[in-house]
């Protein structure tokens, strides 16, 4: 997988949103993520049922009232 800046450097791959989906909640991953232009930093729960909550927030949010651009 190309890293993100390389995402968001590409004409046409620069308007997909970035989600990090990680363990770490160490604030330089964090504000690295950002600066690299992340559109959300997300720690992912170590329980099952709070993951699996996460994962249908960030569904609800990025595939149901995000209003994203047409990619070509």
């Amino acid at each position: 997988n190309p890293p993100m800046s390389e995402i968001k450097s590409d004409l046409e791959l620069c308007l997909l949103p970035v989600l990090i989906l990680t363990t770490s909640q160490n604030a330089q991953d964090i504000a690295d993520a950002y600066r690299l232009h992340a559109n959300a930093y997300i720690a992912k729960p170590l329980q099952m049922a709070r993951f699996r909550e996460t994962i249908q927030a960030i569904e609800q949010f990025w595939l149901a009232a995000a209003l994203l651009p047409s990619v070509r």
